[in-house]
């Protein structure tokens, strides 16, 4: 996928994609083992989401009313911050709200109404629950990570597994992200997990290329191999959603660069130290 930037109520415009990121809070119990205080967990939690929710709306307001006192007054001091989250605030480019479970999903669609927003979701593992509604406002999902947990204890276990395969056949634009830029080595196995409950091995390869591309805007660049495009390709030894296909060779903007990374450095490394071992070089007890 490509790059964006993820800041808590403290958002500039990504370079590359040009749209804002913002963890939408979600609606969680704080439980302490002790039941009795599962209420008043819930009602601290509640508080906290409820301010967390205020000061983003602040935010935007404090946005939308600075663009309006520049437009009256232009010896208006720039304020950088707020100049930044103008077109964001009024709908001009796209707002990723991050909200994983149903409720909180919903919470961020009246949030988007009230302001009149581009959103895109993202993470939005119960977008499945409410994905005629998605397919209504045409709202992109960046759903992920599927290798997780059900959002509820009544939740089907392959629930986030087939979460892509249901939004594909509601027809919701969506691709697959991993969890973090830490395991991004690891979003072909989210979206092969997803291929494996149902979506189709074609979707499932757009759903981590060509389809990022659409819904950040940046198609014209990247997510296909066509003239124009960044040549930025992989050489593989088989499908790229399989976990024991390698890369052979990689490309930057048609630059060749070495397929190495940190997992194929140590790989070497602890090879060669079993070979020495093996061989009666090394004692096992050293490092």
């Amino acid at each position: 996928m490509a790059s964006k930037r993820s800041f808590d109520y403290n958002h500039v415009p990504c370079a590359l994609t040009e749209e804002i990121s913002c963890d939408f809070p979600p609606e969680s119990p704080i439980f302490t083992g002790n039941p009795t205080a599962l209420p008043l967990g819930r009602a601290i939690a509640r508080k906290q989401r409820d301010e967390k929710i205020r000061r983003l709306k602040l935010l935007f307001e404090q946005a939308l009313a600075y663009d309006q006192a520049r437009k009256q007054n232009s010896a208006q001091p720039v304020n950088p911050r707020l100049e930044a989250l103008v077109p964001y605030a009024q709908g001009q480019k796209p707002v990723v709200l991050q909200a994983f479970r149903k409720q909180d999903i919903l919470e961020a669609l009246k949030l988007a109404d009230e302001f009149k927003l581009k959103v895109i979701l993202s993470g939005a593992v119960d977008a499945w629950k409410v994905a005629a509604e998605l397919k209504k406002r045409n709202i992109p999902v960046i759903v992920g990570p599927t290798l997780t947990m059900p959002q509820e204890i009544y939740d089907p276990y392959d629930a986030p597994y087939a979460c892509p395969a249901r939004l594909h056949e509601a027809g919701v634009r969506f691709c697959i992200r991993s969890d973090g830029g830490s395991n991004s080595r690891n979003l072909p196995y989210e979206s092969a997990m997803a291929v494996s409950y149902g979506l189709p091995p074609d979707e499932g390869l757009k759903a981590v290329t060509l389809y990022p591309a659409e819904i950040l805007g940046v198609a014209d660049q990247l997510g296909s191999i066509e003239p124009g495009k960044r040549a930025n390709l992989i050489l593989t030894n088989g499908d790229i959603l399989q976990a024991s296909t390698q890369v052979q060779a990689v490309f930057i903007d048609g630059k060749p660069l070495e397929p190495t990374s940190k997992q194929t450095r140590l790989y070497d490394r602890y090879r060669e130290r079993l070979r020495e071992v093996k061989e009666g070089r090394a004692p096992l007890g050293t490092k």
